[in-house]
């Protein structure tokens, strides 16, 4: 009869070190392979948010949305179609594009980028309660819910994607991060002193007043290199410039951008690139 016998303590640690060598090759593999699930999932969200937008111009005047660049909670209200003034003596509400286009919308996780809202449940969408506004002609059957107590809309997470508005309604003219990107571009050089802000971004535009939709951005993943595998607080500190917030501009950066043609696509950048793909003038 054969006795059996366990392994050597030298045989259990070669095991153990093959296992970690395995583990130390492959773990590489599988962080690209979530990145990669990742990105094509944003990707196919915001597309679905460009047909979404691209289904309510046609239903209106062949005119993009009025909406605010993203979630908020300050009660200063978007500007009234054709205006350019900010009442901030009377708070009403902020137009946020998922409100705005919520009938073109049939899922609601197209508003959750997984990379993004699984770092911050501050980028994850949850249903907003507004109140009807005749003003805008895509609110004006909303029923009214879910009241702050001083008479403000209670604004719910706007989820991980951003609309291309420079419009200011959720703080001063100078502190709104895009119009801030606006004014970088000036000092670039890029843009001409006395250029009107409104001839470059897609809040309130008509589609005719573009010359290459297929190049001018709509809607944006708020990510800005958290698809390259940065953490979101890493990624603020040091994809930016000083000027719009950041402390040391040292990364290749990259997103998933909607254009106003409605395709998508997933591009990397630096913060000079940045600049470069979202300011152009809409005839260009």
């Amino acid at each position: 009869m054969k006795s059996s016998r366990g392994f050597t303590q030298a045989e259990l640690m070669l095991v153990i070190l093959v296992v970690a060598i395995l583990a130390a090759l492959l773990f590489p593999v599988f962080v690209r392979a979530h990145q990669a699930t990742g990105k094509a999932t944003c990707l196919s969200n915001v597309k679905l948010i460009c047909q979404a937008t691209l289904m309510y111009a046609a239903d209106y005047n062949q005119t993009l949305p009025w909406a605010s660049m993203d979630s908020d909670d300050s009660g200063f209200e978007h500007a009234l179609p054709g205006e350019d003034r900010w009442d901030f003596d009377h708070p009403g509400r902020v137009w946020l594009l998922p409100d705005v286009i919520s009938k073109y919308v049939a899922d609601t996780s197209i508003w959750d980028c997984p990379t993004l809202s699984a770092l911050d449940a501050a980028y994850k969408f949850e249903r907003n309660a507004f109140a009807a506004d005749s003003r805008h002609p895509a609110l004006a059957g909303t029923a009214k819910v879910g009241v702050m107590a001083d008479g403000r809309d209670q604004a719910g997470g706007g989820g991980s994607y951003g609309y291309f508005c420079m419009h200011h309604a959720n703080m001063s003219k100078n502190g709104q991060p895009l119009y801030l990107l606006f004014g970088l571009a000036q000092s670039l050089g890029l843009v001409p002193q006395d250029a009107d802000y409104q001839q470059y971004h897609c809040c309130g535009t008509k589609l005719a007043a573009y010359g290459r939709p297929e190049q001018h951005i709509m809607v944006f993943c708020d990510s800005w290199g958290v698809h390259e595998g940065y953490g979101k607080d890493y990624v603020n500190e040091h994809f930016p410039p000083p000027q719009l917030g950041g402390k040391e501009p040292t990364i290749t950066g990259g997103t998933t951008l909607g254009y106003v043609d409605g395709h998508g696509s997933y591009e990397r950048f630096d913060w000079r690139g940045l600049v470069t793909i979202f300011i152009k003038h809409n005839g260009e």
